[in-house]
């Protein structure tokens, strides 16, 4: 075969512009050889399932897929409905690049914020985390952060989870683009089993480089609440009387028109032609 360019060159402006380590040429020539089960159904995608379990901790499940867009695509879905938003830094990949998939593809919101190194906080996550119950506004129910960032810089374990324990409080989950995790790791020196807190989804695209990506996600249980207006709103409370404290929308308010009640529920199948009333509405 001839070479096409010239391999004595390196260029940093991207991780993919670099081949693979030759190890992993010579573990894709060998596990080329004979035959085995399609579908996830081999040996090599249940080596792949130990080794997230390893790296990640108990709970951890992968589901490899293409490209790293595909990747924030499937994770992103599979943390908000349609309905939702995602509050993500505006220098977010998700945001600025991937061809607008996450929306486009996704069916969903982004939520931007200015930050003056690429990282969330809490205080930024809240500029966006307002509205749940209001039914002209996306239903931020996601945050999206990435490790390491767009600008280079890398979370620490302790921002993680002052990330997470937030988000978790509002009733979000939190999203991690893992297209540098190995580097962070190396960075910080953590592991990704020990973090104090890992994200309800993981994302990752250390793996793309030529050989495709996974999708890695983890089971949270997000604190909820029974607010009617919204089910993910932790800032209901009994004594609010059914009134997220987020919004001036009352829930229990009903004005009922020739299109139907105009209090919009979230999470439920309810639809603005239905023809049943709302409990609290006087017809």
């Amino acid at each position: 075969m001839t070479t096409l360019h010239d391999p004595s060159l390196h260029s940093f402006a991207s991780d993919n512009y670099s081949g693979v380590h030759p190890e992993v040429m010579q573990a894709i020539a060998e596990a080329n050889l004979g035959h085995v089960g399609s579908y996830g159904a081999d040996p090599y995608t249940a080596r792949f399932q130990e080794l997230v379990v390893q790296h990640f901790g108990e709970g951890s499940t992968v589901h490899p897929v293409l490209t790293g867009t595909g990747s924030n695509v499937g994770s992103l879905q599979a943390l908000v409905p349609r309905w939702g938003a995602v509050i993500c830094a505006a220098t977010a990949h998700i945001y600025t690049d991937e061809g607008g998939a996450p929306e486009r593809l996704g069916g969903l919101k982004l939520l931007s914020v200015p930050t003056p190194d690429g990282k969330l906080t809490p205080e930024l996550i809240d500029r966006q985390a307002y509205g749940w119950g209001d039914q002209q506004r996306p239903q931020p129910l996601a945050v999206s952060i990435t490790q390491t960032t767009e600008l280079g810089t890398a979370y620490s374990t302790q921002e993680i989870r002052a990330i997470t324990q937030h988000a978790h409080s509002l009733g979000m989950k939190v999203h991690l683009d893992g297209a540098r995790i190995a580097n962070a790791a190396a960075t910080t020196g953590a592991s990704s089993a020990s973090s104090p807190a890992t994200p309800a989804s993981t994302s990752s695209r250390s793996a793309e480089r030529r050989t495709g990506s996974f999708s890695a996600s983890r089971s949270s249980s997000s604190p909820r609440t029974n607010c009617p207006a919204s089910p993910t709103s932790a800032r209901w409370t009994p004594s609010s009387r059914r009134r997220c404290a987020s919004s001036r929308r009352s829930s229990s308010r009903c004005s009922r028109a020739t299109s139907g009640c105009a209090r919009r529920r979230t999470r439920t199948r309810w639809r603005r032609a239905s023809p049943v009333p709302c409990r609290s509405c006087p017809g």
